[in-house]
């Protein structure tokens, strides 16, 4: 039985197209209004402390990391940037991050979905195929037994054959050792007969040859 998998990658590139599009628009679907819902009030912040609470305000508890913070840094000790145009690179950021986080939470949750059910899918296969291992031998133990089995009936019944015509050729020798016994038996009676007659006849011959004298 063969189990080998074999992956197209013009089919898998051509559903990988085709499925990310959802995605990307679920991506960009919250950026539509994001500058007057949002952008309009990071705007108004001056100090780090007011872009936290208004992060709080729009984004609310994040995991992706604490409030006024990314996993990069952005200002550079070099790099002089008004304040505004920093608050506004970090919410979008963190913005897309929150957005991203779920989106990636999803695609992880369906891969260990599939991973999982991909596992409980080997190991039934891998039973299936023990059992049909195991079958297949059965059936070669079973058709080496049947061979073994039809090959010692041959054998006996080529074996009873010849015993067969030992016996019927010992009956036939035997049937004809009798016979010849039978015609010895018939000359000796046909003979005795004869002597029988003789001996009558000379006795009668005897008694004649008395009464006439």
């Amino acid at each position: 039985m063969d189990t080998t998998i074999v992956i197209n990658k013009e089919e898998v590139m051509t559903w990988v197209n085709d499925n990310k599009k959802p995605y990307m628009k679920a991506f960009f679907d919250p950026f539509h209004d994001v500058f007057d819902s949002y952008l309009a009030e990071v705007v108004k912040c001056k100090k780090i402390e007011e872009y936290i609470a208004v992060e709080e305000k729009l984004i609310g508890p994040s995991t992706v990391s604490k409030p006024g913070k990314i996993p990069i840094r952005l200002n550079k000790p070099e790099t002089k940037v008004p304040a505004v145009y920093y608050f506004i690179s970090l919410f979008l950021i963190k913005w897309a991050g929150v957005h991203i986080q779920s989106m990636i939470e999803a695609l992880l949750h369906r891969e260990r979905t599939a991973a999982v059910k991909y596992e409980q899918i080997k190991m039934q296969n891998a039973e299936v195929l023990e059992n049909y291992t195991v079958l297949t031998k059965k059936v070669g133990d079973s058709d080496l037994t049947n061979s073994l089995m039809i090959a010692d009936l041959e054998n006996r019944i080529r074996n009873l054959e010849v015993d067969v015509i030992a016996k019927e050729r010992i009956i036939l020798e035997k049937s004809e050792a009798n016979n010849i016994l039978w015609e010895k038996i018939k000359a000796l009676e046909e003979k005795e007969k004869e002597t029988t007659c003789q001996n009558m006849n000379i006795d009668l011959d005897n008694i004649g040859k008395f009464e006439k004298c």
